[in-house]
């Protein structure tokens, strides 16, 4: 959760205060990224994270010898969650990408002149001046990955099969007993 409130805090910014080309394409593909469910993305999710190979390293060593395999296996690590929300693709992303820079654009700009005006660049000023100000928008984003990650049952079976959770425990408990019981 504190990975993908970083993330996504910093691509909101970039979509509330920079101007580049394409930034109404990407932004709708964002949009997109929380209309579209998980469950259609997930066989290749899970090929990528079966067979990954980042930047093709892992092929160049096998070829030289220093790797038996051209590929890394991560489905069942805790880096088949940790790299998504690294890059602002994990759970419900889009969503907290939309917070933040909705929140970010309300913040005035006359705040980031006067830090510019003083000498920070783009990072101290987002680190200096608008993270302060977005403490709300922090602690929201925060609380709705960690609920959303903790509840949820499709993707830490299907990344972490080997891993018994909370959640699915107390689903599985719940089914159990109302078999018996039934």
């Amino acid at each position: 959760a504190l990975v993908q409130v970083a993330s996504c805090a910093v691509t909101g910014y970039g979509f509330a205060r920079f101007k580049f080309k394409f930034k109404g394409l990407l932004f709708t593909l964002v949009l997109l990224t929380f209309i579209v469910p998980p469950q259609t993305i997930s066989v290749t999710t899970y090929t990528t994270f079966r067979y990954f190979d980042p930047l093709y390293i892992c092929s160049g060593l096998n070829l030289v010898g220093a790797l038996p395999e051209a590929y890394i296996d991560i489905t069942d690590t805790l880096w088949s969650f940790f790299l998504p929300a690294l890059f602002a693709s994990g759970l419900k992303s889009g969503l907290f990408i939309f917070v933040y820079r909705q929140f970010f654009r309300g913040i005035p700009k006359e705040l980031e002149e006067a830090a510019y005006i003083d000498g920070c660049g783009s990072i101290m000023t987002f680190i200096k001046i608008i993270v302060p100000n977005a403490v709300p928008s922090f602690v929201t984003v925060f609380l709705l990955s960690l609920v959303w990650y903790y509840n949820d049952y499709y993707t830490v079976p299907l990344f972490l099969p080997k891993t018994e959770v909370l959640s699915g425990t107390l689903s599985n408990m719940f089914q159990n007993m109302t078999t018996v019981g039934g």
